[in-house]
Parts: structure tokens; sequence; C-alpha cells
């Protein structure tokens, strides 16, 4: 009866001990197949997550390389041209050379001829004058050299009257047949370009979102752009963005559209906006750099990045409504055009036209003090151009004598980009009005004798009256006027305050006799 009360129990405990583990095994299992299950699902997940990038990836190379591959092929294209353009001038010198070397033979042998006969002349009449005149052959010569003398005089005179006549009356004509084919040549518009700098949005959300509370975020966006935002101005849906410096005010307004895409804004979002549009906004002007740096045929040893985007930078300056970068290359190419038609160097001419207002990339910064065209010095010269390059850049205002033809022909080239119809958008009586402006606010200052208003209303000259004002009052003075004109005028650029005091003292030294 134990026995099979003992063999009951074992068996039942090792019916027990069978279902346990069937029921681990069975616990394990499943676990084991939702694993299996959960990793083949994450497997999934990211063999087409992987997919999607590579995806993503070969379209971004393909558009990189697509991107490179119309570069290069517009580079090559702008390479062409050059190169044609310079086998015709190279042509068109080969010929020129020619002519002046049949011309050169032609005249040595007129000479040889001349001088032969010369001899021969001067031996007969030497001759004859000592059988009439029976003196010596020293006498004689003496006579002739008088005689030759004064030939070559009267011939003198005549050479210079016909100079005199071509200078008053056929180089004014040759001048503006150059000139008017170099017009004619240049079709493209006056250079005035507006840029934009008004933002449309739809939502009234998104503007509030943009003031923050209590106009704290447009506060703080203003104060770190130093622009001024104006809602409603133009419009229900606009949002405009002022400010004279125009690089600032594109910056401003590429950060304010990242950040009206936004659902919060905070000082952190806002820092985020300026930093990632400051960083854009450098790449950008690199690119224009390099549009331009082709268009001018910049040699490759001078684009360094820097310069690059100071030339970008051009396109972000106005002056009297001219774009500095369109009115920059309107100048190499009326320069070049001139330099070529009279014989100077076109690479210089077509370098010193462009960069003569590099300086307007900066002269409008807080912490730059000086005229652009001596900024265009600074800089040109930073970045290692010849003197001649650099000569005919920045003396387009006199600020030193010009010494080379190609300043003189920047000089004229920005003088004919300026008076082109349309190029300069401020009418006469504007002009006039700020110039008188300017002269009655100068003669309202403490010992003023005279006043002029120079370069266009660029500088304010005022010549002081040396008994009523000493030298170390002058100072004060500048300082007085310049902020009165930052306070109450409106003008483009910078105006230099210029003070003269000039004592002079006169004398006589009378005969004691008298």
């Amino acid at each position: 009866m134990e026995t099979g009360i003992s063999i009951g129990i074992g068996a039942v405990t090792l019916i027990i001990g069978y279902a346990i583990s069937k029921m681990r095994f069975t616990s394990t299992k499943m676990a084991a197949t939702q694993k299996a299950a959960t990793m083949l699902t994450e497997a999934k997940e990211n063999e087409a997550a992987i997919r999607k990038t590579t995806a993503e990836n070969q379209h971004s190379a393909k558009k990189r390389l697509l991107d490179v591959e119309n570069e290069v092929k517009e580079r090559l294209e702008t390479v062409k041209k050059r190169l044609d353009l310079l086998e015709k001038q190279d042509q068109k010198w080969e010929d020129r050379l020619s002519n002046m070397a049949n011309q050169k033979n032609k005249i040595s042998n007129e000479l040889t001829e001349s001088q032969e006969k010369i001899t021969k002349l001067n031996g007969q009449e030497l001759k004859e004058l000592m059988v009439k005149t029976g003196e010596n052959s020293e006498s004689v010569l003496t006579e002739l050299e008088a005689k030759y003398i004064s030939e070559f005089q009267m011939d003198y005179e005549k050479f210079i009257q016909k100079s005199e006549y071509f200078t008053k009356e056929e180089a004014p004509k040759v001048a503006r047949s150059i000139l008017t084919s170099i017009m004619n040549r240049y079709s493209e518009p006056s250079s005035v370009d507006r840029l934009e700098n008004n933002i449309t949005v739809h939502q009234d959300k998104a503007k509030g979102r943009i003031i923050g509370k209590g106009g704290m975020n447009i506060n703080y966006f203003e104060e770190k752009a130093n622009v001024y935002v104006l809602f409603n101005d133009q419009g229900p849906e606009v949002i405009t963005v002022s400010c004279f410096h125009l690089l600032r005010r594109e910056i401003a307004r590429i950060a304010l559209t990242k950040l009206i895409k936004l659902n919060a804004i905070d000082e952190k979002a806002i820092d985020k906006a300026l930093a990632e549009a400051k960083t854009e906004m450098d790449v950008q002007l690199e690119k224009i750099g390099k549009w331009a740096a082709d268009i001018i045929d910049l040699p490759m040893d001078k684009r360094d990045p820097e310069l690059l985007r100071l030339m970008g930078r051009l396109k972000y300056r106005t002056s009297y409504g001219q774009n500095i970068l369109y009115h920059s290359l309107e100048i190499a190419f009326f320069s070049s055009m001139m330099a070529s038609e009279i014989g100077a160097d076109v690479d210089i001419a077509r370098l010193g036209g462009f960069f003569h207002d590099l300086g307007k990339a900066i002269d409008q910064d807080d912490d730059v003090d000086k005229p652009h065209d001596y900024l265009s010095k600074e800089l040109l010269e930073k970045f290692d151009f010849s003197w001649e390059i650099v000569h005919a850049a920045w003396t387009h205002h006199d600020a030193i004598p010009i010494e080379t033809i190609e300043a003189e022909l920047v000089k004229a080239a920005d003088a004919i980009s300026a008076g082109r119809p349309g190029a300069r958008s401020e009418s006469a009586e504007d002009y006039y009005a700020r110039i008188n402006a300017l002269e009655a606010m100068a003669k309202d200052e403490k010992g003023v004798d005279k006043v002029f208003a120079m370069s266009a209303g660029r500088e304010l000259r005022l010549y002081m009256n040396p008994d009523k004002i000493q030298d170390d009052e002058m100072p004060a003075i500048a300082a007085h006027l310049k902020d009165n004109i930052e306070t109450n005028l409106s003008y483009p650029g910078k105006i230099k305050v210029n003070l003269i005091r000039q004592l002079t003292a006169v004398d006589y030294a009378k005969d004691k006799k008298l």
C-alpha cells in the first residue's frame, strides 16, 4: 500500500515537474519569439531608415555634382569667351605692330634717302657759296647752319600750330566718338537695384510670436540685429525691415524668415536665427564675389575668400540709388574699353575701375571712420595688388594728383556711369536742398567766415576767422557740427567736416631814403 502511495506521489511529482518545465519552456519560447519579432521589426525600420538616408545622400550628392558640373560649364564658357576676346585683341595688336613696323621701315628708308640728298646738297651748296662769296668753309658752314636753324624753327612752329589745332578742334571729336562707341556697346540698364526688405506673413499668430509678451522678443531682436522692424506698414500681412546698412538689413530679413516658421520664440531662438543668417550670408557673399571675379577676369591668385566676400558686400551698398556692385562692373567695362581704344593697359584699367569703390563695402561699419577711396587703397594694398591698380582705384576723387593714364580713365568712367540716365535717384531739387542745409548749419557755428560743400556734399569745408577762434577750440566745433548733422539731416554715406584756420601776417620794408 505504502509502496503504491509512494509510486503515486512520485508520478504526480513527475507530472507536476514536467508541467512546470513545459510552462517555463513555453514562456521562454514566447519571450524569445516576441524578442525576435521586435528585433525583426527594428531591423526592418533600420533598413528603411538606412535606405532613406542613402537615397537622400545619393540625391544630395547628385545635386552637388550637378551644381559643380554647371559651375564648371559656366566657368569654361566664361574662359572661352575671354580667350576669344584675347585672341581678337592679340590679332588687333599684331596688325597694329605690323603696320607700325611697315611705317618704321618706310620712314627709315625715307630718312636714309633724305640724308643722302642732304649730304649731296650740302656739298654742292658749300662749293657754290665758297665760289660766290670767296669765303672759307667755316664761314660758309656757319651760314648754312643759320639757314637750317631758321627753316627748322619755321617747321617747328607749323607743327605746334597743327598740334594746337588738333587739341582744340579734333581731339574732342575723337574723344566724343570713342565715348559714344563705348556707350553703344554697353547695353545693360543703369546700375539701380531694388533690394527686397519685406516679409509676407499670413498668420497673425506668427507676428504675435515674433513680437512676444510686452514686445520682449521684437525689442531683443532689434537690439541684436541693429535694425527697426515695422508691422503692417505696407499692408496687413507685411513685416518691413528698416535700416540704412543694407547688409545688416538683409541678415535681419533672413533671420526673421526663419523665426516665422518656429512655434516658440525666445532669446536663444533669436540668437540662433541671427547666427545662421550671418553664416548663410557669408556663403552668399562669397558666391557673389566669385561671380563678379569671373566677369572682371580677376587672377586666380588674387581670389582670397575675404576679398571675394568684400566684393559680394558691394551688392548690399548703394550711393544715390546706384547699386555699388553693378556700378563697379560698369566702371570696369568703361575703363577697359577706353584703354583698348587709346592703347593704355586694359587689365590695370579694368581692375582699377572695378575696385575704385571697394572701400564702400565697409565704410558704413560702426568702427570705420575713413573715406571710402582711402579704404579702397588700404584694402587693395592688403591683398597685394600692384601700385598701378591701387593708384587707378583710389585717385578718382583727386585724393592725390593722378599720375597714370589708367587712373584718368577710371575717373572719366566713374563720371560716365554717374551721368547715365536714371543712374542716380536723387533729384536736383533734393540735392540743392541737402547742400543748402549743410552750409546753413555750418554757418551757425561760432567764428565761421566761409562755408563750402565739396565733392557732392561728401565734405563740408569751413574757413574760420583766426581773430575769433583759437586752434584749441576747433576740435570741439567740428564735433558739435558733426553731431548736428547726424541728428538733423538725412544723407548717403559719410560727410567729412573740415575746419581750416589760417593766420596771415603781412608787413612792408620801406626804403629809408623815402
